[in-house]
């Protein structure tokens, strides 16, 4: 009996001494500080792991192991509670906690309260069972570096949909959100050429087709962003005159120390067409009142993007015929020609005007432009082909008539 007294006096002796010493009776902890991951936290980390482990170096398991991680001074627990089973004899077991860092926590060591609650069974001398709780708690360290971190705090542009031919500045914000200066911090844009394989019968080989021209570096360095502290860099580029017509991604990089930060901005190079008269042409020279007559229009597109729903339309009122043309599209550097078939009654000199209209690739309406051409229509000569029709009719006649009268004649001669 005195042995089953003894056990329990020296369970509390023990755990007393652990609580004040930093050990206890049978379980005990690998290191007085966890390890943390990553292995270095700083002040703003977020979802930091935290691994305090355990060891039972007695000879004997310990059941319904409980731990309890409280959060102290910067320290916000997300999960701060663990349960194992058992843990066997000279068995390890890790607990895992998570938190989060206060970004104005300082640097240093801090000492977290850790509780922790386990059970075993032991049968003294006599053989009698005794299940036997043990309830301790200790501190752990948890270093806070100093922190160098930056955040890329935005990437834009002055103008995300350009021309080619057109200029964009690429926007880029870094921000400090550590807890010391950073030093020599580069930052760099790519995007500018876009590489394509070409396979042909020789084999394959790549073309490289330069999107962009870099108006200044492509890389810049600070020299140091103090704590809190947010920079905007600039680089200007201009999307060059036979830049295909799509969207394009312009990696952005900001690397220092052994840290690397990436992310994009997307610039949308758009076509827009530019319609001109290329040339126009009268099927006839000399035009007379009503008579048919066509004018033909060509058009070509000297823009960046192809021209959609190209309409030609005669606006003038003193002429008659279909006076509307559908051109359709008209692609880049190409041309497209509107023929109208006109009459006009009208003697004199003239003004045809023209009005073209179209859209650009995306539906927007065009500014229209017109132009003006002169014909003139001439009245029609007499008609002299039933006068002499008639004069002929009369001279077959009197021809009849001159030969019926000579038979006549020789007739009567030879009766007399």
């Amino acid at each position: 009996m005195k042995n089953k007294l003894l056990i329990p006096m020296l369970l509390l002796i023990l755990t007393g001494v652990m609580a004040t010493s930093g050990y206890r009776a049978g379980l005990l902890y690998q290191s007085p500080t966890a390890n943390t991951y990553p292995t270095q936290v700083h002040p703003g980390d977020e979802g930091v792991f935290l691994e305090v482990e355990l060891t039972n170096n007695f000879n004997f398991p310990y059941e319904n192991v409980t731990t309890r991680l409280e959060p102290q001074g910067p320290f916000k627990g997300i999960k701060t509670e663990n349960f194992i089973s058992d843990i066997r004899p000279n068995g390890q077991k890790s607990m895992f906690y998570k938190v989060n860092i206060d970004s104005n926590a300082e640097p240093g060591e801090y000492l977290l309260n850790h509780y922790m609650t386990y059970s075993y069974t032991e049968y003294d001398e006599d053989g009698e069972q005794g299940t036997y709780t043990i309830e301790v708690k200790k501190t752990v360290a948890v270093e806070i570096y100093f922190s160098e971190k930056l955040d890329l705090a935005s990437v834009g542009l002055t103008e995300r949909e350009i021309l080619p031919n057109e200029e964009t500045q690429l926007l880029i914000k870094v921000k400090n959100t550590g807890s010391v200066p950073v030093s020599d911090v580069i930052v760099s844009y790519a995007g500018l050429t876009t590489t394509a394989t070409i396979i042909t019968a020789a084999g394959a080989s790549s073309a490289t087709t330069i999107n962009f021209l870099p108006l200044e570096s492509t890389k810049k360095t600070i020299p140091s962003i103090q704590p809190d502290q947010e920079i905007e860099i600039s680089f200007l580029l201009r999307a060059l005159r036979n830049t295909e017509i799509k969207a394009y991604e312009l990696p952005v990089t900001v690397t220092y120390g052994d840290q690397t930060l990436t992310d994009s901005a997307v610039v949308n190079v758009k076509g827009k067409p530019d319609v001109r008269l290329a040339g126009l042409q009268n099927d006839e020279s000399l035009i007379f009142q009503g008579q048919a007559f066509s004018v033909s229009v060509q058009l070509e597109n000297i823009g960046t993007g192809d021209a959609k729903s190209v309409k030609a339309k005669i606006i003038s009122d003193n002429i008659s015929g279909i006076k509307t043309a559908y051109i359709g599209t008209i692609d880049v550097e190409d041309t497209g020609t509107a023929i109208f078939d006109l009459k006009d009654y009208n003697p004199g000199n003239h003004e045809l005007t023209i009005e073209i209209t179209y859209e650009d690739m995306y539906g927007n309406e065009q500014p229209p432009f017109q132009f003006k051409t002169e014909y003139s229509i001439y009245e029609r000569p007499p008609d002299y082909s039933g006068v002499f029709i008639l004069v002929g009719v009369v001279l077959i006649i009197i021809y009849l008539i001159y030969r019926r009268w000579k038979k006549k004649k020789e007739l009567e001669q030879l009766v007399n």
